[in-house]
């Protein structure tokens, strides 16, 4: 796991003045806890900026590494339905996609259909890639509770993975999640995932 802190921010604008407007930011490296605080920001040749943000929850980043991609293929192996979907090799699955030798998800649609899974032969591509980022987005669910089992109510997690896409090239994705439930009802709500460079 690599993993750093970073926090959910509020843009304050026009603090002093009767706007309630506010943006949705993320910002690095700011205080420890949630709170109002000013900023300033060195603005170079002109006066420097002064503004003021609202630290709403503290957040996490996590890059999956092996240990994470061998989690999920963990969870198929101890699955009586899905074990059937382990590669040959026993580095790989052909349901979530997780790979421990190239540590990405791979999402290719022949695997799928070879493996027995003849509900995507009727599918379109993006049919059956959203099946498959379906699949993903629920067990990394999975992947926060190992990683964070102590997580407190409204924290933000960003998850990058790299994904082995139908087409033979790659990409990045990052996931965003927030707990949802504490102890012994720990629970992570999925909120958006996007492609990054």
């Amino acid at each position: 796991m690599v993993t750093s802190i970073n926090f959910e921010l509020e843009l304050i604008e026009d603090y002093f003045a009767s706007s309630s407007e506010t943006d949705s930011v993320i910002w690095k490296y700011l205080p420890e806890k949630p709170g109002n605080y000013g900023i300033i920001m060195d603005n170079p040749d002109e006066d420097d900026l002064q503004t003021f943000v609202r630290v709403l929850y503290e957040s996490f980043e996590l890059t999956m590494d092996l240990a994470d991609y061998q989690s999920v293929l963990d969870s198929v192996l101890s699955n009586p339905e899905l074990e059937q979907y382990i590669n040959q090799w026993g580095d790989g699955d052909y349901y979530f996609g997780a790979s421990t030798y190239y540590q990405n998800f791979d999402l290719r649609i022949s695997l799928r259909i070879e493996s027995g899974q003849t509900e995507f032969e009727s599918m379109t591509e993006e049919e059956a890639k959203g099946v498959m980022f379906d699949r993903i987005k629920s067990v990394l669910k999975l992947v926060l509770r190992k990683n964070y089992p102590e997580a407190k109510l409204n924290t933000i997690y960003f998850i990058s993975f790299e994904t082995y896409n139908n087409n033979f090239t790659r990409s990045n994705y990052e996931a965003k999640y927030q707990c949802s439930g504490e102890g012994s009802k720990l629970g992570f709500k999925f909120v958006s995932l996007e492609e990054i460079l």
